[in-house]
């Protein structure tokens, strides 16, 4: 394998892992978006808390 070769399958490797964890980010993001739709409708101001936990775990 050239050394072309190689650096376009590790750069397909990489990209491969960053939209695996790109997806996992929203799959997350989703999840807690709706939890936060249910609190909301019991009347539960979570809004400054859904923003604090985003920025902490998208840091």
């Amino acid at each position: 394998m050239s050394n072309r070769q190689s650096r376009a399958r590790k750069r397909e490797l990489k990209d491969k892992v960053l939209e695996a964890k790109r997806n996992e980010k929203k799959n997350w993001f989703n999840r807690l978006r709706s939890w936060f739709k249910t609190k909301k409708s019991l009347n539960i101001d979570c809004h400054n808390i859904l923003y604090s936990v985003i920025y902490i775990r998208f840091l």
